[in-house]
């Protein structure tokens, strides 16, 4: 029986690289990831390589060519955190760990990886590229050594990496560690062999969510705005390696009977962590100011949107409506009491102010802006802008309600107050991000008052 190893343990390797490598694994399929997998993973992720021009030589990959150029050693015989690569591809990655050891290319960036990939002997992803092209592999290599890695190599040997190539990756990556040097790049940076992998509730969900990133804009701006990343994750989780955390392979169950067995994408994991929230991932949620239960709804409030669950039930189209008649009334009133004389007329702000109170109030600030209509405005406009109070509330548990039944999350009006705000606000996500950086850093602030009281 073929020994299954990880051709990449404790290899340091860049943020892009790691993205890459969690992009192709994130498949579909039980077969074993093989060199066009991570090849057109690497394509679809690196966004700061020339990439293009590296294509515009060859051939444009799709996701069809990794179907039609296999691996000539298609069995498993290595995993990249827990997923299997083909037995190609375990050459492949050994190849490109041994190149970046002979080069001191530390940490591996996804180029060095391509290069590994694509000058092994018959594979996938050299074939896929070569194809009528006229173009060799090793003249895609200098290709890739100019236009994504902009240094020259040179003669880069056989297929097989000398034993001595990766004790010296490993050497220049912990002298890297004991000088700091490697610190700077924290947010590129990052081990295979370090931290979590995703054989855990954390794990997987940082996972998911950089493969999220990766494959998705619409789910990318929506994390962004919760400043959910794979190096907030990290910082907020450091201290928390001693919490009980749930196991990967019970979430992805839990995904699959939430899709009734179908295989659950990037954001459909996302929700199954934050409902079954272990006390690390709690932990790391609070830490950047989210609940688990306001992170499973955000996201399976999208997902449903996406997969074309956008209808608007009856309770919550009525109690809209009956929120902007009260709103449109109101706006008549401070209308009516501006026109009164010249000097009126700087209530006229007020008209804006008569729509703001769900979702951007919550009922305390509702309140004490009804009271400021009554002062300022009229007593009418008061009046009617508290009306407008109670028309929100309703409208917010209908849509509770609504959230309930179409995701089986079920939330606090709160926590669904800040999911609405964020929909609505898609494309102010800066504004979202600074919003909720802002709450984290005044609840940390709160709890370091605490500790030294």
């Amino acid at each position: 029986m073929t020994e299954v190893r990880e051709p990449l343990a404790d290899v340091m390797l860049t943020g892009n690289a790691v993205d890459a490598l969690d992009l192709a694994a994130q498949r579909e399929t039980d077969e074993p990831v093989a060199t066009a997998d991570l090849l057109l993973a690497i394509l679809g992720s690196d966004t700061t390589g020339a990439w293009e021009s590296v294509q515009l030589r060859t051939r444009f990959l799709t996701p069809e060519d990794a179907k039609q150029y296999r691996d000539p050693e298609p069995e498993p015989s290595g995993s990249w955190h827990g997923v299997a690569l083909t037995a190609t591809a375990t050459k492949a990655l050994d190849r490109a760990v041994g190149i970046a050891g002979d080069y001191n290319l530390v940490p591996v960036p996804p180029g060095v990886l391509a290069i590994g990939l694509i000058t092994t002997a018959n594979s996938g992803a050299g074939q896929a590229l070569q194809d009528g092209t006229g173009v060799s592999s090793d003249e895609i290599s200098a290709l890739i050594q100019d236009e994504i890695l902009e240094v020259t190599l040179g003669d880069l040997g056989s297929d097989d990496p000398a034993p001595a190539s990766r004790g010296r990756l490993k050497d220049v990556a912990e002298r890297m560690v004991r000088t700091g040097s490697a610190t700077g790049s924290r947010s590129r940076v990052r081990s295979a062999g370090w931290g979590d992998r995703a054989d855990s509730a954390f794990g997987l969900l940082r996972e998911a969510i950089a493969s999220a990133h990766a494959t998705d804009d619409e789910t990318s701006n929506l994390l962004d705005a919760m400043m959910l990343d794979r190096e907030s994750l990290e910082e907020a989780a450091v201290g928390t390696d001693e919490l009980a955390d749930e196991s990967a392979d019970d979430v992805r169950a839990r995904a699959r009977r939430r899709l009734d067995g179908a295989p659950p994408d990037p954001a459909a994991l996302i929700v199954a962590v934050a409902i079954g929230a272990s006390p690390r991932v709690t932990e790391v949620l609070r830490r950047l100011a989210l609940t688990p239960t306001e992170v499973a709804g955000q996201l399976a409030e999208l997902r449903a949107r996406l997969h074309g669950d956008d209808q608007v039930s009856v309770s919550v189209m009525a109690t809209n409506l009956a929120s902007a008649f009260v709103s449109l009334v109101t706006s008549v009133l401070v209308v009516l009491a501006a026109v009164e004389s010249v000097g009126s007329l700087w209530k006229l702000v007020f008209v804006y102010l008569a729509w703001t109170r769900y979702p951007q109030f919550g009922p305390v600030g509702s309140t004490l802006l009804a009271v400021v209509f009554g002062l300022v405005v009229s007593p009418v406009a008061g009046l009617a802008h508290f009306v407008g109070v109670f028309a929100s509330l309703a409208q917010a548990r209908a849509e509770r309600q609504a959230l309930l039944a179409r995701t089986g999350v079920n939330t606090s009006l709160a926590e669904l107050q800040r999911i609405t705000q964020r929909l609505l606000n898609a494309r102010a996500r800066k504004h979202c991000a600074r919003q909720q950086r802002w709450r984290a850093s005044m609840r940390a602030l709160r709890e370091d008052r605490a500790d030294l009281d």
